[in-house]
């Protein structure tokens, strides 16, 4: 249950933080739309794991955010000001991914 609803918050901050980068002025309008998409895109691909109801599906849609949230956490490394905020909700979301991505496996398996 828990990862239904953990799919559904990468579903509704994916959509609205891609649509908001992608739409908004906030940010460089060379980086905005590529970060946006990228956003989106994984955000989609939660909600069609939980539209799906496939375990494997939802291994997929996990594996991309993994992948995602290990490029920002080096990013964020990389700037010469850390912040706790955003460190704290990359390592969340990372945690997170992994648990889901090894539940899902698990009920594949079943």
């Amino acid at each position: 249950m828990w990862v239904t609803i953990f799919a559904l918050i990468v579903l509704a901050l994916g959509c609205a933080l891609g649509l908001m980068a992608m739409f908004g002025q906030r940010m460089d309008p060379s980086m905005s739309v590529s970060w946006g998409g990228r956003h989106l895109g994984l955000g989609l691909a939660a909600g069609a794991a939980v539209f799906l109801k496939s375990p494997t599906a939802y291994i997929a849609a996990f594996v991309g955010g993994v992948g995602r949230d290990v490029g920002d956490l080096i990013a964020h490394f990389g700037k010469s000001e850390t912040q706790i905020g955003v460190l704290v909700g990359i390592v969340v979301f990372l945690i997170a991914g992994v648990l889901g991505i090894m539940a899902a496996n698990k009920a594949r398996k079943l």
